[in-house]
């Protein structure tokens, strides 16, 4: 009896030093700089999101987003797109006193501007479901205004065509890792756009080069009613403030 009374003494008192020598080892965790950092900066809001989308990047085109908190569930986001892309070119040949519209394949250069007005509606159903939100993780709801300009080549000279957009779209958002994010959205638009409509005859007089008559593209402008579906995916970076 005597010896099992010691036994049990012993495994009582390993067991409480066991005890504090966990309670010592959490304590120093918990009271690790890195690991304050960590936790510090889980609880930072995002207030701000600048997305470098690669989606449609190439070597001469560049992209990007400011996406800004405006209120619980709402954002205002700034969208940029400026560079070069290889699409078709317009030109003229004449052939017998006509002039005929054709078409060749040349750098153009584009930039183009988006503003949205994003509605998060779901944000309180992903938190109860201990889903992620800081940093606009969500399904929205967004009012788009755009707009944007490309130069063709038209018989040796480069004329910009505009075009200005009002839409619709829903979309879905999320953060991927720390530093990504991907975000697919559709929806429709209402666009006003420049084409090339026919050449006419314009007279020119110069100091120098004296007078003379050149073909200038006239052009016109269609209205169109257009599905819009994009994916936009990159990496971010985010302007935290402290709740």
């Amino acid at each position: 009896m005597q010896k099992i009374l010691i036994n049990l003494s012993l495994l009582v008192l390993s067991l409480h030093a066991f005890a504090q020598k966990d309670t010592i080892s959490n304590a120093n965790i918990k009271e690790d700089p890195h690991y304050k950092l960590y936790i510090e900066d889980q609880k930072r809001e995002i207030k701000k999101l600048l997305k470098i989308n690669v989606v449609g990047m190439g070597v001469f085109i560049l992209n990007g987003a400011l996406e800004v908190k405006l209120g619980d569930s709402w954002t205002w986001e700034t969208y940029f797109k400026y560079g070069e892309e290889f699409k078709p070119s317009f030109d003229t040949s004449s052939y017998m006193g006509v002039t005929h519209f054709y078409s060749s394949h040349e750098m153009h250069e584009i930039w183009e501007i988006e503003q949205d007005i994003k509605f998060y509606y779901n944000f309180k159903r992903r938190e109860k479901l201990g889903k992620i939100t800081n940093g606009f993780c969500g399904n929205y709801i967004a009012i788009r205004l755009c707009g944007s300009e490309r130069s063709y080549k038209i018989e040796d000279y480069s004329t910009p065509f505009s075009t200005y957009a009002v839409g619709i779209n829903y979309g879905l958002q999320r953060r991927v890792g720390k530093i990504g994010f991907v975000e697919i959205y559709a929806g429709i638009r209402y666009q006003f756009r420049e084409i090339p409509d026919k050449f006419v005859d314009a007279f020119i007089t110069g100091s120098i080069t004296g007078s003379y008559t050149m073909s200038r593209v006239k052009k016109s402008t269609r209205q169109e009613l257009l599905p819009t579906v994009g994916l936009r995916a990159g990496f971010d970076l985010a302007g935290r403030k402290r709740h």
